[in-house]
C-alpha cells in the first residue's frame, strides 16, 4: 500500500495566464488595435488638397505620355557604340557630333593587341591597318551571342547598306566578331574587340574613308538603320587628320557630291575640342598637337568656346554663302534660318567655267549636281574663308595657315549638313600647317 502512489499518473499544475497575456501568446493584436467596420479612414481632403491632387495626376499622366519608360528601365541588354564621350545611348544626340565616335580605333600595321602608340587619325592609303571597336552593355541584363561588324564607305554625310563595303575586298560581307557582355554592374560590361579583317584604305580617296561599326544580339537587335544619330547600335567615324601638303580637294569633291539635295552646310571650328578628339582616337598625337590659342581671324565666337566659319544655304535651286558674322549671332545646331538670306552680306554662288569644274569632269563626274555643290564645295569653302588656293590644289597647310595655326596647333573643322528635319550628318577634319 505504501507504494500505490507510484502507479498513479503524474499530474502537473499549469499556471493559467490572464486574458490579456493569453491574447499576446496566441498572437492576437495588442490592446490598442480596435476591431470595427474596417481600417482607419483618412480624414477628408480639403478643397485645396483635392485641387492639388488633380493637378499632380494630370502632370504624371502627361509625363508618362511624353516620356514613356525607356528600355534602360527594363531588365534587358542595352548595347552601345558611343557617338561621343559621355554617351549614355540616348538618341537622337542633339548638340553632339555623332560622327566622331571615340569607340572606333585604327592602328597602322597588322597587330593582335591594341597599341595607342600605333593609333592614327589619317590611315595611309594602300597600307594595312588593324581596327578595334569598344562595345558597351549598359543594360541590367547580360548580352549573349553578340555580333560586331565593321564597314568602310566613301566620304559622305549619310549612309545606307548600299554604299558600305567590307574591310576585306575579297569578301562579300565582313567577318563578324562574336562575344558576350555582362550587365552594367560588372566592370567588364565593355570590351575592346579586335576586328579580324585587315583594312587597306583605297588610294583614290587619299585615305579619307569613313568607318561604321554595328553591334547587336538576339535580345537587342541592331535594326536596319545606319544613322548613328538615331541608332545606338551603330558607331560612325568621319574624322580625319590632314597636314602640310595633303591635298583636300578629293575629299571635298566627294563630300560635295554626297551632300543630300536641299541640304545646308555649316562650317564650325571645334577650338579646344581638338584635344578631346585626339585623346580618344590617337593619344600619342594629343601630346604633340595643341589646341588653337585664339579664335581664327574672321570667325564668329560661339558659346562654349567654339567658333563659326560661315554657312552655305541652298534655296530655290541656288546655293548662297552666308558669312560667319551673319549666321553666327543666330547659330542653331539644328540648322540655318533661311531668313538670313535677306541680309545684304549674303552672296550667291554663281556659275561659270572654272578649274574646279574641269577637275570634276576629269574625275568622270558627268551627272547633274545632286546637291547644292557637287564640285562647288571647295570653291564655297575657300570663298567663305577668303582663301585663294592655287590651281586645283587646296592643301591642309594652306587652310591651317589661313586660320592662323602655329606649327604646334591643330584646327578642328566640322562640316555639319542639315535640312528641314535637323542634322543629316557631318565630317570632321583636323588641319595642321
Amino acid at each position: 500500500m505504501a507504494d500505490d502512489h507510484l502507479n498513479q499518473p503524474e499530474r502537473y499544475e499549469y499556471p493559467k495566464p490572464n486574458p490579456e497575456r493569453d491574447r499576446q501568446r496566441r498572437g492576437d493584436d495588442p490592446p490598442n488595435v480596435h476591431h470595427d467596420d474596417g481600417p482607419p479612414q483618412e480624414p477628408p481632403l480639403t478643397p485645396d488638397e483635392k485641387k492639388r491632387r488633380a493637378e499632380l495626376e494630370r502632370e504624371i499622366d502627361a509625363t508618362l505620355k511624353e516620356k514613356p519608360p525607356s528600355r534602360q528601365d527594363g531588365i534587358w541588354p542595352y548595347l552601345l557604340v558611343r557617338a561621343y564621350l559621355g554617351d549614355h545611348g540616348v538618341r537622337p544626340a542633339p548638340g553632339n557630333y555623332f560622327w566622331e565616335s571615340p569607340d572606333i580605333l585604327v592602328c597602322r600595321g597588322i597587330i593582335s593587341v591594341y597599341d595607342s602608340n600605333l593609333a592614327v587619325l589619317h590611315p595611309a592609303p594602300g597600307q594595312p591597318h588593324t581596327l578595334f571597336v569598344r562595345v558597351w552593355n549598359i543594360g541590367r541584363m547580360a548580352a549573349f551571342g553578340c555580333s560586331l561588324r565593321v564597314y568602310w564607305a566613301n566620304p559622305s554625310f549619310a549612309f545606307s547598306g548600299s554604299n558600305l563595303h567590307p574591310l576585306d575586298p575579297s569578301r562579300n560581307f565582313p567577318t563578324p566578331v562574336y562575344f558576350d557582355l555582362p550587365d552594367r554592374r560588372d566592370p567588364n560590361c565593355h570590351q575592346l574587340l579586335r576586328v579580324p579583317d585587315i583594312w587597306t584604305p583605297v588610294v583614290e580617296n587619299g585615305g579619307h574613308e569613313c568607318l561604321l561599326a554595328q553591334v547587336g544580339c538576339f535580345t537587342d537587335i541592331a535594326g536596319a538603320s545606319w544613322d548613328a544619330n538615331a541608332n545606338r547600335h551603330v558607331g560612325q567615324r568621319n574624322v580625319d587628320l590632314a597636314t602640310g601638303g595633303q591635298n583636300l580637294m578629293p575629299l571635298l569633291l566627294h563630300l560635295g557630291r554626297a551632300l543630300p539635295r536641299n541640304a545646308d552646310l555649316q562650317l564650325l571650328h571645334g577650338m579646344a575640342d581638338v584635344q578631346r578628339v585626339l585623346q580618344a582616337n590617337a593619344p600619342d598625337l594629343a601630346g604633340r598637337i595643341n589646341a588653337p590659342r585664339r579664335v581664327p581671324l574672321g570667325a564668329y565666337p560661339l558659346d562654349g568656346g567654339y567658333a563659326h566659319l560661315g554657312a552655305v544655304v541652298y534655296q530655290g535651286g541656288k546655293p548662297y554663302l552666308v558669312p560667319a558674322d551673319v549666321v553666327g549671332p543666330r547659330f542653331s545646331p539644328a540648322g540655318v534660318d533661311h531668313a538670313l538670306l535677306a541680309n545684304p552680306a549674303v552672296r550667291r554662288i554663281s556659275g561659270g567655267q572654272s578649274a574646279l569644274q574641269a577637275l570634276v569632269r576629269q574625275a568622270g563626274s558627268d551627272k547633274q549636281p545632286r546637291g547644292c555643290f557637287d564640285g562647288w564645295l571647295p570653291n564655297a569653302i575657300t570663298r567663305l574663308l577668303n582663301l585663294m588656293p592655287g590651281g586645283n590644289q587646296f592643301t591642309a597647310g594652306q587652310l591651317a595657315q589661313h586660320l592662323g595655326a602655329r606649327s604646334d596647333e591643330g584646327h578642328l573643322i566640322r562640316m555639319v549638313a542639315t535640312n528641314a528635319s535637323g542634322v543629316v550628318g557631318g565630317y570632321s577634319i583636323i588641319v595642321r600647317s
